[in-house]
Protein backbone atom coordinates (compact mmCIF):
# COMPACT_ATOMS: atom_id res chain seq x y z
CA UNK A 1 0.00 0.00 0.00
CA UNK A 2 1.31 3.38 -0.98
CA UNK A 3 0.94 6.30 1.37
CA UNK A 4 0.89 9.93 0.66
CA UNK A 5 2.87 12.37 2.64
CA UNK A 6 0.87 13.37 5.71
CA UNK A 7 -1.16 10.11 5.87
CA UNK A 8 -1.61 8.66 9.37
CA UNK A 9 0.07 5.35 10.17
CA UNK A 10 -1.00 3.30 13.22
CA UNK A 11 1.74 1.12 14.72
CA UNK A 12 1.72 -1.47 17.44
CA UNK A 13 4.96 -1.77 19.36
CA UNK A 14 5.68 -5.25 20.62
CA UNK A 15 6.73 -5.64 24.20
CA UNK A 16 8.50 -8.87 23.22
CA UNK A 17 7.50 -12.42 23.86
CA UNK A 18 5.13 -13.12 26.71
CA UNK A 19 7.10 -13.88 29.89
CA UNK A 20 6.83 -16.85 32.23
CA UNK A 21 8.40 -17.44 35.62
CA UNK A 22 10.52 -20.58 35.90
CA UNK A 23 9.12 -22.81 38.67
CA UNK A 24 11.30 -24.51 41.27
CA UNK A 25 11.77 -28.12 40.15
CA UNK A 26 14.39 -29.22 42.70
CA UNK A 27 13.19 -32.09 44.88
CA UNK A 28 10.05 -32.65 42.76
CA UNK A 29 9.28 -35.88 40.92
CA UNK A 30 9.85 -35.87 37.18
CA UNK A 31 6.10 -35.94 36.48
CA UNK A 32 5.57 -32.97 38.86
CA UNK A 33 8.37 -31.07 37.09
CA UNK A 34 6.80 -31.70 33.66
CA UNK A 35 3.42 -30.55 34.95
CA UNK A 36 4.85 -27.38 36.55
CA UNK A 37 6.69 -26.47 33.34
CA UNK A 38 3.55 -27.01 31.24
CA UNK A 39 1.45 -24.87 33.63
CA UNK A 40 4.02 -22.06 33.32
CA UNK A 41 3.99 -22.30 29.52
CA UNK A 42 7.51 -23.68 29.40
CA UNK A 43 8.96 -26.76 27.70
CA UNK A 44 10.92 -29.71 29.06
CA UNK A 45 14.47 -29.32 27.86
CA UNK A 46 17.39 -31.74 28.03
CA UNK A 47 16.81 -34.29 30.81
CA UNK A 48 19.87 -36.05 32.19
CA UNK A 49 20.29 -38.34 35.18
CA UNK A 50 23.02 -38.99 37.71
CA UNK A 51 23.57 -40.82 40.98
CA UNK A 52 22.85 -38.99 44.22
CA UNK A 53 23.23 -40.02 47.86
CA UNK A 54 21.05 -37.11 49.00
CA UNK A 55 18.19 -36.89 46.46
CA UNK A 56 15.70 -39.77 46.12
CA UNK A 57 15.58 -41.72 42.87
CA UNK A 58 13.27 -40.09 40.30
CA UNK A 59 13.43 -36.62 41.88
CA UNK A 60 15.02 -33.50 40.42
CA UNK A 61 18.56 -32.71 41.63
CA UNK A 62 19.05 -29.43 39.76
CA UNK A 63 17.68 -27.33 36.93
CA UNK A 64 19.32 -25.38 34.12
CA UNK A 65 17.46 -22.09 34.63
CA UNK A 66 17.19 -20.72 38.16
CA UNK A 67 13.74 -20.83 39.76
CA UNK A 68 11.99 -17.44 39.74
CA UNK A 69 13.73 -16.18 36.60
CA UNK A 70 11.47 -14.57 33.97
CA UNK A 71 11.92 -16.10 30.53
CA UNK A 72 9.97 -16.14 27.26
CA UNK A 73 7.04 -18.56 27.19
CA UNK A 74 8.00 -21.70 25.32
CA UNK A 75 11.56 -21.66 26.67
CA UNK A 76 13.01 -25.13 27.35
CA UNK A 77 14.21 -25.85 30.89
CA UNK A 78 16.86 -28.54 31.37
CA UNK A 79 17.02 -30.59 34.56
CA UNK A 80 18.87 -33.48 36.19
CA UNK A 81 16.99 -36.48 37.64
CA UNK A 82 18.43 -38.57 40.49
CA UNK A 83 19.20 -42.25 39.91
CA UNK A 84 19.45 -42.64 43.70
CA UNK A 85 22.62 -43.78 45.43
CA UNK A 86 25.16 -45.62 43.31
CA UNK A 87 25.56 -49.26 44.25
CA UNK A 88 29.15 -50.37 44.39
CA UNK A 89 29.80 -53.94 43.35
CA UNK A 90 32.62 -55.93 44.96
CA UNK A 91 34.19 -59.33 44.25
CA UNK A 92 33.44 -62.20 46.63
CA UNK A 93 36.66 -63.72 47.99
CA UNK A 94 37.35 -67.46 48.12
CA UNK A 95 36.74 -68.58 51.69
CA UNK A 96 37.33 -72.33 51.37
CA UNK A 97 40.69 -73.35 52.79
CA UNK A 98 40.65 -70.43 55.26
CA UNK A 99 39.96 -70.58 58.98
CA UNK A 100 36.75 -68.98 60.24
CA UNK A 101 38.70 -65.90 61.41
CA UNK A 102 40.57 -65.61 58.11
CA UNK A 103 37.26 -65.86 56.23
CA UNK A 104 35.76 -63.02 58.32
CA UNK A 105 38.79 -60.80 57.62
CA UNK A 106 38.68 -61.62 53.88
CA UNK A 107 35.01 -60.63 53.71
CA UNK A 108 35.63 -57.41 55.65
CA UNK A 109 38.56 -56.49 53.37
CA UNK A 110 36.32 -57.05 50.32
CA UNK A 111 33.62 -54.70 51.71
CA UNK A 112 31.26 -57.55 52.63
CA UNK A 113 29.74 -58.68 55.93
CA UNK A 114 29.77 -62.05 57.64
CA UNK A 115 26.38 -63.73 57.35
CA UNK A 116 25.49 -66.82 59.35
CA UNK A 117 28.29 -69.17 60.32
CA UNK A 118 27.33 -72.81 60.77
CA UNK A 119 29.33 -75.94 61.61
CA UNK A 120 29.25 -79.39 60.02
CA UNK A 121 31.29 -82.56 60.22
CA UNK A 122 33.57 -83.21 57.27
CA UNK A 123 35.77 -86.16 56.37
CA UNK A 124 37.77 -84.03 53.93
CA UNK A 125 38.16 -80.58 55.55
CA UNK A 126 40.18 -80.03 58.73
CA UNK A 127 38.60 -78.73 61.93
CA UNK A 128 38.08 -74.94 61.92
CA UNK A 129 38.38 -74.47 58.15
CA UNK A 130 35.66 -73.28 55.75
CA UNK A 131 33.88 -76.08 53.86
CA UNK A 132 31.56 -73.94 51.72
CA UNK A 133 30.18 -70.42 51.27
CA UNK A 134 26.81 -68.96 50.23
CA UNK A 135 28.13 -66.79 47.37
CA UNK A 136 30.33 -68.13 44.60
CA UNK A 137 33.99 -67.06 44.78
CA UNK A 138 34.87 -64.28 42.29
CA UNK A 139 31.17 -63.42 41.78
CA UNK A 140 29.96 -59.82 42.16
CA UNK A 141 27.79 -58.62 45.05
CA UNK A 142 26.65 -55.23 46.33
CA UNK A 143 29.07 -53.75 48.82
CA UNK A 144 27.83 -54.38 52.36
CA UNK A 145 26.00 -57.62 51.47
CA UNK A 146 26.43 -60.66 53.72
CA UNK A 147 28.11 -63.96 52.86
CA UNK A 148 27.43 -67.01 55.02
CA UNK A 149 29.79 -69.94 55.36
CA UNK A 150 30.13 -73.42 56.89
CA UNK A 151 33.09 -74.38 59.11
CA UNK A 152 34.30 -77.94 59.57
CA UNK A 153 33.97 -79.74 62.90
CA UNK A 154 36.36 -82.36 61.53
CA UNK A 155 35.52 -86.05 61.18
CA UNK A 156 32.42 -87.29 62.93
CA UNK A 157 33.57 -89.77 65.55
CA UNK A 158 31.26 -92.70 66.28
CA UNK A 159 29.60 -92.27 69.66
CA UNK A 160 31.35 -94.92 71.82
CA UNK A 161 28.78 -94.64 74.63
CA UNK A 162 25.99 -95.75 72.25
CA UNK A 163 28.08 -98.69 70.97
CA UNK A 164 28.83 -99.89 74.51
CA UNK A 165 25.22 -99.56 75.69
CA UNK A 166 23.96 -101.61 72.71
CA UNK A 167 26.38 -104.49 73.38
CA UNK A 168 25.21 -105.01 76.96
Amino acid sequence: TKLKEGDTVNMKVSMGAEKAEVPSLTGKSESEAQSLLAQAGLEVGNVTSKYSDSVAEGCIISQGIKAGKKVSKGTSVDYVVSKGPQTKMVTVPTLTGKTGDEAAVALQNAGLNVGSVTYEYSNTVSVGYVISQSASPESQMEEGASVSYVISNGREEPDTDDAESQSE
